[in-house]
């Protein structure tokens, strides 16, 4: 769906880009898997501009807001082990 709407275009054309496959959208109610794919198209897009005209993409969005941001990492997953041994893991993981 969204391929065709993408190939041989120019990427530096955000907008109408995003417009054109949100509009493409428009028949799944713009929910669930679409949502998604278009999600990773715009942040794709955002990051080809960036590199075409070699800013840092913080530059396309309006400008550095500060030099550092606290970091997030998610982990401490289901694994499927007894719990017994998977407490012990999931302990050592969250010290790590």
């Amino acid at each position: 769906v969204y391929g065709p709407k993408l190939l041989g275009r120019d990427a530096l054309h955000g907008p109408n880009l995003w417009n054109d496959l949100y509009r493409a959208s428009q028949p799944w109610a713009r929910r669930g898997m679409m949502l998604a794919a278009l999600s990773g198209l715009d942040m794709a897009l955002w990051d080809v501009r960036a590199r075409l005209l070699g800013l840092p993409l913080c530059d396309l969005m309006g400008g550095r807001q500060r030099e550092r941001i606290p970091m997030y990492a998610a982990g401490l997953f289901f694994r499927d082990r007894p719990e017994a041994s998977l407490i012990p893991l999931l302990v050592e993981e969250a010290h790590e």
